[in-house]
Formats: structure tokens, sequence, C-alpha cells
């Protein structure tokens, strides 16, 4: 559960993420972080503990190692991974059975705690400048809400996929969530 403390962004606050070895039971968002920052307020938790994933701070870069993180200012903790090449739709399987066509437009993926109902926009809010709407039939259809009852580790399989044969990350694994990215429709 996130600290209950208000998050001020200037120059005396060190944001520090650092890496841990698994992540906390709850439910889950999973998917292209972009898509669920778009849903939230600007001044939530949330919002801006994936800017600073994607952006990072003055003092803090942004995450761009995969990996299982926490942010010490918030307690969030989170997995994010961009390894795998490309945006598009890659085929997402829970406890083996395919699950869905899982999204991806800012090349990386995440698990995220769902955020409390709080910090979400009002049905009709007005998004940022330059911030695209995300239908909430879109996000029904290519992001996945997932509750995983015990603690879980995430991790990644490595082999060559499409970019050119590279040696990329071919599937990852979230608990027991598995996108496989060898069957993005992008290339």
């Amino acid at each position: 559960m996130p600290k209950k403390h208000k998050i001020i962004v200037d120059d005396y606050i060190d944001y520090t993420i650092k890496k841990i070895k698994e992540l906390p039971a709850g439910k889950y968002y999973i998917g292209d972080l972009c898509y669920l920052q778009s849903k939230l307020k600007e001044d939530s938790y949330s919002y801006e503990v994936i800017n600073i994933i994607f952006y990072g701070t003055k003092y803090t870069p942004p995450v761009e190692k995969t990996g299982m993180y926490e942010d010490v200012a918030t307690g969030i903790c989170f997995y994010f991974t961009a390894g795998f090449g490309g945006d598009g739709t890659y085929d997402t399987y829970v406890n083996g059975k395919y699950k869905l066509g899982l999204a991806v437009d800012s090349g990386s993926i995440g698990a995220f705690p769902y955020p409390h109902a709080s910090e979400f926009k009002s049905k009709g809010a007005r998004s940022p400048a330059g911030q695209r709407k995300i239908p909430d039939s879109f996000m029904k259809e290519h992001t996945l809400t997932h509750t995983f009852k015990e603690d879980f580790e995430c991790g990644e399989t490595y082999g060559k996929i499409f970019r050119g044969g590279a040696n990329l990350v071919a599937a990852c694994s979230i608990g027991d969530v598995v996108v496989d990215f060898k069957g993005s429709d992008e290339e």
C-alpha cells in the first residue's frame, strides 16, 4: 500500500527507484503503462510514479532496464520491461490459457498495482494537451487486470525474434501471466 504523503516534485526530493526480488500480492494492471497513465489524474500517486518510470526526474533517470522495482517515496512496487523490440499486439496467457492480445504503444510493458478509484479521472474529464484519449472499450479489449493471491516474481525469456534476428526478450512472465513477444503484428 502506498505511503500516505503528498508527492512534491521539486529540486529537493530525490526519488529513488530500487530493485526488488518480488512483487506483493494484489490486483495489478498488466500492459503498456502509457494507457493506464492516460486514465489517471495528474496529481495521483500512480500517475507520478509512471511519469518517473518513463521520464525520470532531475535526480532520478527513467527506468530503462527490465526488472522489478519499488518507488521508495510512495512504496509502489512494479515490473517494467522494454527489451522486446517494439510496439504491436502480443498474445497473453493466464495459467497457460490464451486471454487477449495485449496492445503496446510505448515499446514497453509493466505490471503496476491497480490504482484506487479516486486516482482515476472522472468520466468525460479532458486529457492534457497532446495526450491521446484512450477509449474504455480499447482498455477492456487490449489490457489486462489480474489479481495475484501471493507475492510473485517476474522474468524474461530471451531468444531470436522478429527485429532482424536480434537476441531480444521473447516472452515475459508476470507471476502466472505470460506475454509472448514473438507474435507481434508490427515489425
